[in-house]
């Protein structure tokens, strides 16, 4: 032996030689059981069979009539206790968390319901999950599929999880019970300026703000327009890196802004229950709530900047412009002359302006506005000097000298108590059918409900009146820093904001006032009654107000300190490298917009012009837009962007089918999925787009004729109408040019159902076919029995088929074809020892004539013999019942699909 001998590979004796890797590999084609059993060896085996069994956490709450509703076994505590419990360290396996429900809407919420965050298992719940999360240390996917609140020290314990990269959150319903104090303040103690005003509140931990580098977001049943600014920094923070954007409304947030809600205007500092509110009210909080809905998208992606909502007060209570609409006819000729050459000035500026990209045309309006109303204030304030006006001290009317003021130096406490004592006289009194004015529907009265909100929106000190939208001092301070576009927009909310309450404070005195006419009535005359029901409405339009301006305070203080924030985050970047970096996604944002390829939007309502400066259209691969409005505009943009360079868009689900759609469609050069659905008349929230004359004619000349060669999934579903029902002339265009086709959903008649049955053959790659709505002259049980029948019939005698799922209606449940291959029965043996059977009467000997036997043999069961050398067609066995999410891998039975949400 020569010395090289001595060194031999080492050679692998038994499994465990092997190294991690190939175990790995190994371990990930096991079974589960397997791997429990692996988990029993030994420690490195336990590591590697643990990486598999605890890499997915995924819960499915069951429905009531789910047969596991019931199940013995809870995943969700036993998965829980055993992350956190447990010696060995579990949660470093995880990779995804995933928390679900089966079926979606009421039914869902019914099996989440003891898991609620305000009662003690949901705070359980929660306390496990956030000592989960502090073990997990490769966590990559958060999926919160159920609508309970997560604690904020949850959200900070997914914040410090470096490696998350997908996030799907679907968020509580109603306000959030980790509340801060009411922006409201004490009847003794109100502030008499905006930083007064809000330097008493606290800010709510964070949520999602905090999150970033995402490459996959979705927040879907948003129930507050509170957390945009959060969602805002959310998306800039991950701006480079983000490819998967899912948003949505809560059904409750939506119908704000449809329809006239009959409940009660419910405030944010307790379960406070008021009459319903007048029809004016009512009529303008959903004309405020529809604009700020329209506004989300902008402030989301900061295309628009957040600008404070114009509180419409009622003009004798307005101060918004008043020297602005002031005649011209007193002012001086100097003073006119003054203004007029100002505004000539500004305007050519404003003309000839090509300054940063920052300070766009809406900007430039708002600085040349600015400008001319300070002209025509510093006017009127010089021609003023000689004749000095009065100032607005109280009440809206001045007139009644003897009546007392409501803010005079008397005690607080006693003019606090006086109030409430003339309120609860006034809605104390009769109605026709012999009942308080303030009762509610149950026992419960106005009374004290409602007098402590006019305590705490009746002011002891004057809050000073505020001098325009922009005064001099404002304009001085916001143009030279007109580059950044937040600084003259938060003047001009701040301005807005101000003088929204010191309208409230005149609208409030002015209630009392007119509460205190009333009663010096005749209590039983009929002018006493209408007084009562004009303070009703008037106090309706008081709170209204009081809770616009409440929540635009909250907004603007949240954009304030997410500017702030921002700011911050900037100055800490020392790196040259980071730095260099972060310029180049601001660039690319700025110049393309984000480079998302799947965007989902369901509820918010969209505008062509924000989505098309936020999103790099020609990064889409995939668009999703369910009930955001009239989207004809939105298409046509993108016939635009298609014309200058071909999209790359392949997936597109809409409920909105107009012409432009068809057109986009037809112009694209490939095309692998369409789901187009229109909804019924009846749906709930109803959709703000139009119903448009769309045929299935259109539909099969645009889409049908150039993009069946390559669509793999296809539902055409109309639920208002038998408009976009497939006729024998598309179903065999279909069948004969869908040879890629795996899903399709369509409304059929019978016709179309023999033209299937005939051309089934051509459709090799179906898997799944439903029939939405069945259009029969007699759709009784056993024809649509019998249909499925013909239908399984047809792929038995179609061998090449894979068709596995059939559906028909909107029952939610599948027939599953199941084919079995047919055996061939062997010949039945004969017994050993058995001798010939003779006739009755002994052998015959003469040789001519067979043996005739005594008995005779059945016929043997599935004697094929006859049938030898032909090719044998499986059997086929229909298993019907089998329910929507226990289908795995058809998108056209999914239940965001199957309900056209989110």
């Amino acid at each position: 032996m020569n010395g090289g001998s001595n060194t031999s590979v080492p050679r692998i004796s038994c499994v465990l030689d092997l190294p991690d890797e190939i175990l790995k590999e190994i371990c990930k084609n096991c079974t589960q059981n397997d791997w429990i059993c692996l988990s029993l060896v030994c420690k490195r085996f336990r590591d590697l069979a643990a990486s598999q069994l605890y890499r997915n956490f995924h819960i499915v709450f069951p429905d009531e009539d789910d047969p596991f509703f019931d199940s013995p076994i809870d995943d969700l505590a036993g998965g829980l206790h055993t992350f956190t419990t447990s010696d060995y360290n579990y949660a470093k396996h995880l990779r995804e968390i995933c928390l679900e429900t089966l079926s979606i809407g009421k039914k869902a919420e019914a099996a989440y319901k003891p898991y609620h965050a305000n009662v003690s298992c949901g705070k359980f719940m929660n306390t496990l999950m956030l000592l989960t999360l502090r073990k997990a240390q490769s966590l990559d996917s958060f999926q919160w599929n159920i609508r309970v609140e997560l604690d904020s020290t949850v959200y900070k314990a997914l914040h410090n999880t470096k490696t998350l990269r997908h996030l799907h959150l679907r968020l509580q319903e109603g306000p959030t019970i980790y509340k801060t104090p009411s922006l409201y303040y004490p009847a003794t103690h109100y502030p008499a300026s905006l930083e007064a005003l809000t330097s008493g509140t606290t800010k709510n931990p964070s949520t999602i703000g905090s999150f970033q580098n995402l490459e996959t977001l979705a927040v879907l049943d948003i129930d507050s327009l509170d957390i945009i600014t959060e969602l805002k920094a959310c998306i800039r923070n991950s701006s480079s890196s983000l490819r998967k954007l899912k948003l949505s409304f809560s059904d409750r947030l939506s119908m704000q802004a449809r329809r006239l809600d009959p409940d009660p205007y419910d405030f944010d500092d307790g379960d406070i229950q008021i009459l319903p509110l007048a029809p004016q009210a009512r009529l303008l909080m959903i004309e405020r709530e529809r604009k700020a809905q329209e506004s989300v998208l902008g402030r989301i992606f900061e295309v628009e900047p957040f600008r404070a909502k114009k509180i419409h007060m009622p003009a004798e209570f307005s101060t918004g412009d008043e020297e602005e609409n002031r005649p011209q006819e007193h002012r001086s000729r100097e003073g006119q002359r003054f203004i007029d050459e100002v505004s000539v000035v500004f305007s050519r500026m404003v003309a000839n302006f090509t300054g940063v990209d920052d300070f766009r045309l809406l900007e430039q309006y708002d600085g040349f506005k600015t400008i001319v109303k300070a002209a025509k204030k510093y006017v009127d304030e010089t021609d003023a000097r000689s004749e000095p006006r009065p100032l607005i001290q109280g009440g809206a009317d001045s007139e009644e000298e003897d009546e007392p003021s409501l803010h005079s130096d008397d005690n607080a406490n006693d003019r606090q108590q006086s109030n409430r004592e003339l309120l609860e006289r006034l809605f104390s009194t009769k109605n026709d059918d012999g009942s308080n004015l303030g009762d509610m529907n149950t026992e419960d009265n106005i009374g004290d409900e409602l007098l402590t909100i006019v305590d705490e929106l009746t002011w002891d000190i004057d809050i000073p009146k505020p001098k325009g939208p922009a005064g001099s001092k404002n304009v001085s301070t916001a143009l030279p820093g007109a580059t950044d576009k937040n600084k003259l927009v938060q003047s001009l909310n701040e301005d807005e904001i101000m003088k929204a309450v010191h309208s409230l404070r005149k609208m409030t005195d002015a209630a009392l006032k007119d509460a205190r006419k009333t009663l010096s009535l005749d209590r039983h005359s009929q002018e006493f009654y209408d007084g009562a029901v004009r303070a009703h409405e008037s106090l309706d339009l008081l709170l209204l107000n009081a809770k616009e301006v409440q929540h635009e305070l909250k907004a603007m203080e949240a954009e304030k300190a997410d500017a702030h924030a921002t700011d911050a985050r900037r100055g800490l970047i020392t790196s040259e490298r980071e730095q260099l970096l972060r310029n180049v996604n601001q660039y690319a944002r700025d110049t393309r917009g984000i480079s998302l390829h799947s965007l989902s939007i369901h509820l918010i309502p969209i505008r062509a012009s924000v989505l098309g400066k936020a999103i790099d259209l020609h990064s889409l691969k995939r668009i999703t837009l369910l009930n955001v409005g009239e989207q004809k505009k939105f298409w046509g943009l993108m016939m635009k962007e298609n014309k200058l360079k071909p999209l790359p868009l392949l997936k597109i689900f809409t409920d909105d089918v107009s012409l432009q759609f068809l057109q986009l469609v037809s112009e694209l050069d490939r095309v692998t999925e369409v789901f187009m659905l229109r909804r019924s008349p009846k749906s709930q929230p109803e959709s703000f787009a139009p119903t448009l004359d769309i045929t299935i004619g259109q539909i099969r000349n645009f889409i049908l004729k150039k993009h069946l060669p390559t669509l793999q999934q296809l539902m055409i579903k109309n639920l208002a109408d038998n408009s976009w029902d497939i006729d024998a002339q598309t179903m065999r265009l279909i069948c004969v040019r869908g040879q890629r086709l795996k899903e399709l959903a369509v409304s059929v008649g019978m016709h179309a159902i023999h033209t299937f049955i005939q051309n089934i053959g051509y459709l090799k790659n179906l898997q799944a076919f439903q029939i939405v709505s069945f259009r029969a002259d007699d759709a009784c049980l056993s024809v649509m029995r019998e249909t499925r029948h013909f239908i399984g019939d047809a792929v038995c005698t179609n061998a090449g088929l894979k068709l596995e799922w059939l559906a028909i209606g909107e029952e939610e449940r599948a027939t599953r074809i199941v084919r079995k291959q047919r055996v061939k029965k062997s010949k039945r043996k004969e017994a050993k020892g058995k001798e010939h059977i003779t006739g009755s009467h002994g052998s015959n000997t003469s040789g001519y004539f067979p043996a005739v036997p005594m008995t005779w043999d059945p016929l043997m069961e599935g004697e094929d013999d006859e049938f030898d050398g032909l090719p044998q067609l499986p059997e086929i066995e229909l298993v019907e019942g089998v329910a929507f999410y226990d289908v795995y891998g058809i998108r056209i039975f999914k239940k965001e699909i199957v309900a056209g949400k989110l």
